[in-house]
């Protein structure tokens, strides 16, 4: 994919912007959390910031054993371009799993738009459920299943956290596999996987697209009124300033004319490259179709 430096630089830029109102929160982020927890105090045990979204962990002060604990998930400007939009078809999804499967996935406990969102300028939001676990990653790199799943102080949580990022810097092949995992776990891991995929396998859809959901008093429907959206189109967007196409919509059967729009969109903008050659067929058509969801 050819890169668009000026787009990409603002991309960056609203990206920086953010942070900075992010950091000007601070700590004070956990009243979102609060409010809808007849506005019990809480404090932040773990931030993180992946690709596309920041979450943070909280813990709520209420007097429990076993204190509450939520997870507050935003998406990154400038790294998501319809950021609303991700929202929207992230929870219609995690509660389509939650109340349809059970595939064990995060409760939605509230989300909202930007307009929503109590602190002016961070965008939408998601808060869940906290579900505690490891990356895969780690268990694959043979450390012993009761070290890694013992309960932890959020002291030993954040230094963790701390020594993961620290582990990740420069790695450009990614953890491998250990030696040291016994074949008993990798069939634990492979058993669940397939226990996943064979769970989605049982669920159809008349359409080709993002799941949306419609909840009222009597019954909750999810139908599917927008395309799919994916990590291409996402990256088409931010990093070759790709627009969207806004007279897309869901589709009933695969269709390689509306899944190549976008490609022969993203080439159609870069006739000025010096290397560039008019696509035949086989150059549009789309190197990894989503698969219809099941």
């Amino acid at each position: 994919m050819d890169v668009d430096e000026i787009h990409l630089a603002h991309q960056d830029e609203i990206t920086r912007k953010w942070l900075v109102v992010m950091n000007g929160i601070g700590h004070n982020v956990t009243k979102l959390a609060s409010m809808f927890n007849d506005n019990k105090p809480c404090y932040p045990f773990s931030i993180a910031g992946g690709s596309f979204n920041y979450c943070i962990a909280v813990e709520f002060e209420d007097g429990q054993e076993d204190r509450t604990r939520w997870m507050i998930r935003l998406p990154i400007p400038g790294r998501v371009m319809d950021p609303e939009t991700k929202i929207k078809h992230e929870v219609a999804t995690m509660k389509y799993l939650y109340e349809m499967t059970d595939i064990p996935v995060p409760r939605i406990i509230a989300y909202g738009t930007s307009k929503e969102n109590y602190f002016f300028g961070v965008g939408p939001f998601i808060i869940m459920e906290y579900i505690e676990g490891k990356p895969l990653s780690e268990v694959l790199m043979g450390k012993p299943l009761d070290e890694l799943f013992r309960p932890r102080t959020v002291g030993e949580h954040l230094q963790e956290v701390a020594d993961r990022a620290e582990a990740a810097k420069g790695d450009e092949d990614g953890p491998l596999l250990s030696p040291d995992v016994s074949d008993e776990t990798l069939i634990t891991i492979y058993r669940q996987m397939a226990n996943v995929y064979l769970e989605l396998a049982e669920h159809e859809f008349h359409q080709i697209g993002s799941l949306s959901v419609v909840e009222s008093s009597e019954e909750i429907t999810w139908p599917i009124d927008d395309p799919p959206h994916t990590l291409d189109n996402n990256e088409q967007q931010r990093t070759a300033g790709v627009p969207a196409d806004g007279k897309l919509t869901s589709f009933p059967t695969f269709s390689n004319d509306k899944l190549t729009t976008s490609h022969r969109q993203h080439r159609s903008l870069h006739k000025r490259d010096s290397l560039y050659r008019p696509p035949v067929r086989s150059q549009v058509q789309a190197p990894h179709c989503p698969t219809q969801q099941r």
